[in-house]
């Protein structure tokens, strides 16, 4: 247990949870680091395309890069920041990063809940997510020297991300040409209402852009080669039109909205609200 006079502002108390963009995540007191090795550190490895290959990065980043807050994971009080996350319900998602070991991995945070977990090795034959994959993070979490990425998010975009774990990546149309089908995909997540990802792709796992949705609308557009584009189906378009793309991939929440806590757990244990175990 860690001592409970250590205090970890999370959040400045004069700000509200819509405010998140422009609040802290990590003690105010630990030190953060911004440099080109950390900025390389993080990393995602895309591939000579500009494509990723790996599930980490279909997780948002945020769209201004002063909300990262980077610290080294020697000096996190672990279990103050995720006690503090849950008790105020913040929207987030952790990255986490380890030189040494070459693995990377991701917690995304529903409303102070977890909702999606992901952890990647170089030595593993395949990804890691649920409840192995959460106590890997953890343990990276607590070993020195390990980079933690933590930033804000909507809560709309977290559930837009939420169905990459709870909807699955499912490929459309058979492998048809992206540019023909991204129209009538969008068609048909626009008159259902529903919440997901559209993800575009260059062969297999190569990930060219990935198209945000909430309820129907779009909430962003993400290119791994330009980053954040605008919020519309002409810029993933023209995205498209740019790179060798051969097909799609959809995941779609499996429950409205509102309900979406039904996905969620505790990220302590702690909370007797937990719907869900991490297996």
């Amino acid at each position: 247990m860690l001592k409970q006079n250590t205090p970890l502002q999370l959040f400045a108390k004069s700000r509200s949870r819509t405010n998140a963009s422009v609040e802290r995540l990590v003690p105010m007191q630990q030190r953060r680091l911004y440099s080109q090795a950390i900025a390389a550190l993080c990393d995602l490895e895309l591939d000579k395309d500009g494509c990723n290959r790996r599930t980490i990065g279909l997780l948002p980043l945020p769209q201004n890069r002063q909300e990262h807050e980077i610290v080294e994971s020697g000096g996190v009080r672990l279990q103050q920041l995720l006690l503090s996350i849950e008790a105020r319900k913040i929207s987030c998602c952790i990255r986490v990063f380890s030189d040494n070991s070459k693995s990377r991995s991701a917690i995304l945070v529903y409303r102070g809940r977890l909702i999606g977990c992901v952890f990647g090795h170089r030595g593993l034959a395949r990804q890691l997510y649920g409840k192995q994959a959460f106590e890997r993070i953890m343990t990276d979490m607590l070993l020195p020297h390990n980079i933690i990425d933590a930033y804000p998010l909507s809560d709309e975009m977290v559930l837009a991300t939420a169905s990459l774990f709870h909807g699955g990546l499912n490929d459309v149309f058979g492998g048809a040409a992206a540019l023909k089908i991204y129209p009538n995909c969008a068609r048909m997540m626009i008159a259902n209402k529903r919440t997901g990802c559209m993800v575009v792709n260059a062969g297999g796992d190569a990930a060219v852009c990935v198209t945000y949705m909430f309820e129907g609308k779009i909430i962003g557009v993400y290119s791994f080669s330009q980053g954040w584009l605008t919020k519309t189906q002409a810029a993933a378009l023209d995205c498209i039109e740019c790179n060798t793309c051969t097909g799609m991939a959809m995941s779609m929440l499996p429950v409205e909205a509102d309900s979406a806590e039904l996905l969620t757990e505790s990220l302590t244990g702690l909370d007797p609200a937990s719907n869900i175990s991490r297996g």
